[in-house]
């Protein structure tokens, strides 16, 4: 628990230390586990106990992970509003009682059904109105395998953090995941690396 400390101190450091503001951060891995996502939650305690007004926005359709981290239903969440069945932004957002945080989780749509989503004209719409209501967003960002996905998300980040696994992780996916933030202009902030 204490290297996931020094770690989120660490990419904390980078983002205070950014010449630009960084509002909308998010994480892109090519590794199935869910190390970022641990990484994600510490980040946003850490955050909501600062004081900041946090949200974890899950894109990485049909993982539940996020939500079973708060033990929060998934029925309505991301995938649910950029589809067209819940129209009210407060009927996706989970506020997580007493700190400074909430989720909107990915929602019930099957993984195979989302591709498409992202580039919808409704995400950017969404992710303009929840950066006027959050100090800090965390983008949960799906395992890269799809570059026109990562890229069209990156677009509409302020900063990224790469995580990849010393004992998996390729070059050659690390190169293209590296690519897709330079490509994207986001600002590449820190990278983790998990010895696996």
């Amino acid at each position: 628990m204490n290297e996931i400390k020094q770690i989120i101190r660490r990419i904390n450091m980078n983002v205070s230390s950014s010449k630009q503001n960084i509002k909308v951060l998010s994480f892109v891995t090519d590794m199935e586990e869910n190390i970022e996502k641990t990484l994600i939650v510490n980040m946003a305690m850490m955050y909501g106990f600062a004081g900041k007004k946090t949200l974890i926005l899950d894109t990485d359709f049909g993982n539940e992970a996020i939500a079973h981290t708060f033990h929060i239903d998934s029925k309505n969440g991301l995938s649910d509003y950029l589809e067209g069945k819940v129209t009210e932004l407060s009927k996706i957002e989970n506020q997580i009682q007493n700190k400074n945080i909430s989720i909107i989780a990915a929602g019930s749509l099957a993984k195979a059904e989302t591709d498409y989503l992202i580039g919808d004209p409704r995400f950017e719409e969404l992710l303009t109105k929840l950066r006027s209501e959050y100090d800090t967003i965390l983008i949960v960002t799906p395992r890269f395998q799809n570059q026109a996905v990562m890229e069209n998300i990156l677009h509409k980040s302020d900063g990224a953090i790469l995580v990849a696994s010393t004992g998996k992780s390729t070059k050659r996916k690390m190169y293209k995941l590296i690519k897709s933030v330079s490509q994207s202009d986001t600002e590449l902030l820190g990278y983790v690396a998990v010895k696996r």
